[in-house]
């Protein structure tokens, strides 16, 4: 039997950055990773309209950073709604000695 390999993506509650999110997430999943989400109070972290904008400027650099293939990648990854089982950080650590 092959082994799990397992991690957690301890999230903001607030917002993430698209790509710099689903990018390293898709690497891990393709390697074999089963990854957990969790936040603080386990409430979903949306992604930042921004980072889906092929639009947007960025202001201190002047220039569009979202290409339209990462902005479709993290549509694809929001439209599947992974995030809405997101979990608490204090259960997520608890048994591995750090009580949250």
């Amino acid at each position: 039997m092959a082994s799990t390999r397992k991690t957690a993506a301890v999230m903001s509650e607030w917002e993430y950055w698209g790509i710099e999110f689903v990018g390293p997430l898709v690497k891990l999943e393709a390697v074999g990773y089963s990854v957990d989400f969790v936040t603080p109070r386990g409430k979903r972290s949306p992604v930042l309209t921004p980072s889906i904008d092929t639009n947007y400027v960025d202001p201190p650099l002047g220039v569009c950073v979202t290409t339209q293939e990462d902005a479709a990648l993290v549509k694809a990854f929001e439209a599947i709604n992974r995030l809405n089982s997101t979990g608490v950080t204090g259960a997520a650590m608890r048994g591995r000695g750090n009580e949250c």
